[in-house]
């Protein structure tokens, strides 16, 4: 106990000195391992007293439960403007949004004077303060100023308000997304709030960087089975980040190139869905939600196809991903379903 007790009073006064170190920094200082320091790392994050980030941790702020508002929007704060980017895609001219208090849905704000005619609802006091600078129609939930989150507002109020509209697409964040698929985050009336914001709301999107993934916070909000939609960053991991204990792993897979395979494998052949429920799933479905043209065979519709030789066996070979990231788990796994072309709008993009 001793020395993990002088391990993370290392850690914590490197930290203090610097605000923002990287693991492989912190194990320079301490002389300790990097799974070491991952795991000491994870037990401060636990207690409140830093955050892990990606790569790394930053010292919290003593003087409050949350680091402040303009100190979190510059965390992962790359990742989330390219989410904010990918996400405005799902807005339309004329449309009513929903946006939480979170510092991903403020990035989201930054953008919304492209749109014309536009409504926006918010408890985030910094996003309705942006929104209110560009010249978009904002309205405040009201209510309780968070004794916990300062930057949002929170209580009866705020509810009833959220109750009282309807919205075409509610953003919302949350600290964490567990490997069960569970949404959660540590506070309790924020949650409440996104509830109500994805119960009025047509279209549900959750914005989550890839920092979350893997964690757990005491609140459940919801799973990932109850929104329509996630953006995210798409990050890559070295093999060394997946190359440590579970509980410390990065959290995903590569698996674009072997997501068909599967499903012909352990869907299709095992009758669980047929070719068009699949097609439905991984192409229809999304273009609905994204609000895209195609998705369909159809005349006059784009032609974008993927022809697959449905019976042709062939094994999973990470070597020869062309995504960047190469992890997977299936390595040496024969499957069905060979992709033979993808073609869109009418053009040849890969040839087997």
């Amino acid at each position: 106990m001793k020395k993990k007790e002088d391990k993370d009073g290392g850690i914590l006064a490197f930290l203090q000195e610097r605000k923002h170190a990287s693991v492989e920094e912190i194990c320079e200082k301490v002389y300790a391992s990097p799974s070491t320091v991952r795991r000491r790392l994870t037990e401060l994050q636990r207690k409140g007293l830093i955050t892990r980030t990606h790569g790394g941790a930053q010292i919290n702020d003593g003087n409050s439960f949350l680091p402040s508002f303009t100190f979190r929007s510059h965390q992962n704060s790359l990742e989330k403007k390219k989410i904010a980017l990918s996400a405005i895609k799902l807005i339309k001219n004329g449309d009513v949004i929903f946006l939480d208090g979170s510092t991903s849905a403020f990035f989201i704000a930054e953008y919304l004077s492209e749109f014309e005619n536009i409504k926006v609802l918010t408890n985030g006091i910094d996003t309705l303060s942006l929104l209110s600078r560009n010249g978009v129609t904002a309205y405040s939930t009201g209510g309780l100023i968070s004794g916990e989150n300062r930057s949002v507002l929170i209580g009866r109020v705020a509810a009833e308000t959220i109750g009282g509209m309807y919205a075409d697409v509610a953003f919302f964040s949350a600290l964490s997304v567990g490997r069960d698929g569970a949404i959660s985050d540590c506070f309790e009336d924020e949650n409440a709030l996104r509830l109500s914001m994805m119960k009025n709301a047509a279209k549900k999107v959750f914005l989550c960087d890839s920092t979350k993934f893997g964690k757990r916070s005491a609140f459940r909000l919801c799973s990932v089975e109850d929104v329509d939609c996630i953006v995210t960053d798409h990050a890559p991991h070295h093999p060394n980040d997946k190359n440590v204990e579970y509980n410390l792993a990065a959290f995903g897979i590569s698996g674009i190139e072997t997501s068909f395979g599967f499903a012909v494998t352990y869907l299709y052949k095992t009758r669980i869905l047929t070719l068009p429920e699949i097609a439905a799933k991984m192409s229809g479905n999304p273009a609905r939600i994204l609000g895209l043209e195609g998705g369909e065979i159809a005349e006059g519709a784009a032609a974008d196809l993927t022809i697959a030789d449905l019976e042709e066996e062939w094994t999973v070979d990470s070597s020869k991903f062309l995504s960047k990231g190469k992890n997977t788990p299936f390595n040496g796994r024969k499957l069905s379903g060979s992709i033979k072309y993808t073609i869109v709008d009418g053009n040849v993009k890969y040839r087997a």
